[in-house]
């Protein structure tokens, strides 16, 4: 969870401190948490206390590499399913990582990402039903969003009512990463 990493940032940057969370406050994320989505948070541990002197914390944070990637958010603990903790974590000194290779996907006809952008005048069209009212896929379920793993019904749009798209089924294992819009 990057909570207690945001707070580490402002300790530093801010308050000019070593990052050292109260007690209190590890009591109360784990109460808040039981409270909101139903499992304890339990915050990570002081990471920088063992130092002197806040030039030597500091300095120590700062030879930290700069990124850090949590994967599978929510699988972190498989007896708390949804908690917001990764699975696993890897960091890189930089964004992209050397050595890896970046990919953009692109709108494309008939519901494809492609790896290069098409021609302008390609559109793709459906039919809103507007008398159809709202439809989502909170449809039909009693919505809880406090809870660790919401109830959703993932079922698909009718035929040309609404857009999808997919790239080609990948060939091998594939990481992807970073932002996605």
């Amino acid at each position: 969870m990057n909570l207690y990493r945001w707070y580490e940032f402002l300790e530093f940057y801010v308050a000019e401190r070593i990052p050292q969370l109260p007690d209190l406050f590890r009591g109360l994320a784990a109460t808040m948490g039981e409270d909101i989505i139903g499992v304890p948070i339990e915050l990570e541990p002081d990471r920088f206390t063992e130092y002197a002197t806040y030039e030597e914390a500091l300095a120590a944070y700062e030879a930290e590499p700069k990124v850090r990637v949590l994967f599978e958010n929510g699988m972190g603990d498989p007896d708390n399913p949804g908690l917001p903790l990764a699975r696993f974590e890897t960091s890189f000194d930089e964004w992209p990582p050397p050595g890896v290779e970046t990919a953009s996907w692109f709108l494309a006809p008939d519901g494809e990402l492609a790896a290069e952008p098409g021609a302008a005048e390609q559109l793709e069209e459906y039919d809103h039903d507007s008398e159809a009212g709202e439809v989502s896929y909170l449809d039909g379920i009693d919505y809880d969003f406090t809870g660790a793993v919401p109830q959703m019904n993932w079922e698909p749009l009718a035929e040309g009512s609404g857009l999808s798209y997919l790239t080609e089924p990948f060939t091998e294992d594939t990481v992807l990463a970073g932002p996605g819009y």
